[in-house]
């Protein structure tokens, strides 16, 4: 039931226009109805007691329309065959996809931005690490960074590697060498940013260049001083791409259902490769 519902709200979302990542219509689990008291002093000293409601539930219908776009979506599709058998019986994406969607829900019900962004950044990350692909002392973040190229891959519209020819952000480059490469071209007064890499990770020697955290940075910033400086802005931009991310990766699972996160890569690999024969 808990995954389930979560499905329904990630797919509720791109059919709402206002207020997207405030919008609970009173689902299960889905409405907090937290009250925040508050004490306000004026510069008189005069002190003065008050409450505001935090969450709560607003109006919306699902539609005969939409349930038919959802019946007909493979994504959906994919995820009905996955939630069908027990865990056990799950395909390696299938529970994957699943673990990831339930930690986005968390993130989507969350009030406190920290956790939020905690519960984002540990979504993509199960929905698109490789398997058993770890951090080490001399490359910390190299796991982020290959996270970011399989985004780049497959959400970039210019589709690099396949309808264009590849970028920097889906040869696989190490941190070294994408710094080296992005700084040439900003020398050269090339374009070098792409939105579908840089919103995700980038090496620390380019933050000033791209101003602004990143999904993974923000997640470093809580994990390791336990607060948050994002703006609302800016948690406005986490939840939609960490919800890309998850759309994105089940486009490619509900194609490739028996497929991993390691075949992806090779696809990606080729893809870089055949742009430079």
């Amino acid at each position: 039931m808990r995954q389930a519902v979560a499905i329904l709200r990630l797919f509720m979302r791109p059919e709402v226009s206002v207020n997207v990542w405030l919008h609970k219509i009173g689902l299960v689990g889905d409405v907090s109805l937290a009250i925040r008291e508050y004490i306000s002093i004026d510069q008189s000293g005069r002190v003065g007691f008050g409450s505001r409601r935090v969450d709560g539930p607003v109006s919306f219908t699902f539609t005969q329309a939409m349930l038919d776009r959802w019946d007909a979506d493979p994504r959906v599709q994919f995820l009905s065959t996955q939630l069908a058998p027990s865990s056990k019986e799950r395909s390696q994406l299938g529970s994957r996809a699943l673990t990831a969607i339930v930690m986005l829900d968390v993130g989507f019900l969350a009030v406190e931005p920290a956790v939020k962004i905690l519960s984002y950044a540990v979504a993509v990350e199960a929905m698109l690490s490789r398997e058993r692909e770890m951090a080490t002392k001399d490359q910390p973040t190299e796991p982020t960074l290959r996270i970011a190229r399989r985004m780049a891959y497959l959400k970039c519209p210019r589709e690099c590697g396949r309808s264009a020819s590849s970028c920097p952000y889906i040869e696989g480059l190490g941190k070294k060498a994408l710094v080296g490469v992005l700084g040439q071209a900003d020398k050269k007064g090339q374009e070098w940013r792409c939105t579908w890499f840089l919103k995700y990770t980038y090496p620390d020697d380019l933050a000033e260049a791209v101003g602004g955290p990143s999904l993974f940075s923000a997640r470093n910033e809580v994990a390791h001083e336990g607060v948050t400086t994002a703006s609302d802005s800016d948690m406005k931009w986490f939840a939609y791409f960490a919800d890309q991310a998850i759309f994105a990766a089940l486009g490619w699972f509900a194609q490739h259902p028996k497929a991993s996160i390691t075949d992806l890569d090779d696809e990606i690999d080729a893809a870089a490769a055949s742009s430079h024969p």
